[in-house]
């Protein structure tokens, strides 16, 4: 086979110099950057030259970042149901429509304080 990227990490090597069943994960995740199996094939290997398990990890950090992204969800939740339940026990109802503009604006200001929180940035490295 022709190399498509000239002086790519894996010129050279033959597909039997990496674990196939990284070469196949490779190629299915390349083929999201491209539609030529050839050159997705090239690309994995390039990676795996830098890592013979570089799928396994990514799969691994992928699942990593989606459980911490989930975690950070349920945080986000939480934060805006502690500003409901502070301004709704002393307006005496948690349904914000029927707070008046007093109501409002202390609920606002619950928002700032919980966006400057380090939980807030924990969320947003996720968006």
């Amino acid at each position: 086979m022709e190399e498509k990227i000239k002086g790519g990490l894996a010129e050279g090597k033959k597909n039997s110099d990496f674990p196939k069943e990284q070469i196949d994960k490779g190629v299915k995740i390349e083929l999201e950057h491209t539609s030529d199996k050839n050159l997705a094939k090239e690309i994995a290997k390039d990676h795996l030259v830098e890592n013979k398990q570089y799928y396994s990890y990514l799969a691994e950090m992928e699942k990593k970042m989606d459980r911490e992204k989930k975690e950070a969800k349920k945080k986000e939740k939480n934060e805006y149901a502690i500003c409901t339940k502070s301004v709704g026990q002393t307006a005496g109802t948690q349904e914000r429509s029927k707070w008046d503009d007093d109501e409002k604006e202390r609920y606002d200001r619950c928002l700032e304080k919980v966006k400057k929180s380090s939980i807030y940035f924990d969320i947003k490295k996720y968006y």
